[in-house]
């Protein structure tokens, strides 16, 4: 399972690819598992903006320019939803083009590199002092 982890954020460091990874800001606020968890991982996405061929973005609360109802990944011309009754695939080229443009539309708004590892940084500044032990 580690191996498979690893292999797959390789890919994130990796030229010749066009990822791109969109996150609400709303879902960096959550606390899903404890705050030193949150943390961590708020951390990793900040290291990720600066540090990877990928471009991440966080897309603010105060410029959200399409409210989607659900998470998706795109290869190639398919979207995949992920539900808890299982993966739809999405192949109609009308459908596809509209995933795109909301694509489209988060990334013109979206805190990208340094900008979105600041926001990340005062997100977790918010929250406040890390637990005793946790580094920082």
């Amino acid at each position: 399972m580690i191996a498979a982890r690893l292999r797959r954020s390789a890919i994130l460091y990796e030229g010749g690819r066009s990822i791109t990874i969109l996150v609400g800001e709303a879902a960096l606020h959550h606390l899903v598992g404890s705050p030193d968890i949150m943390r961590a991982q708020i951390d990793h996405i900040a290291k990720l903006a600066t540090t990877t061929q990928a471009t991440i973005g966080i897309v603010p609360f105060e410029s959200f320019p399409v409210l989607v109802q659900h998470g998706w990944d795109q290869r190639d011309r398919i979207i995949t939803l992920e539900t808890s009754a299982g993966d739809i695939e999405i192949a109609d080229p009308v459908e596809v083009a509209r995933y795109e443009r909301w694509v489209q539309l988060l990334l013109e708004h979206a805190l990208t590199g340094a900008a979105a590892a600041e926001r990340c940084a005062r997100i977790v500044s918010e929250r406040g002092t890390p637990s005793p032990g946790v580094p920082e």
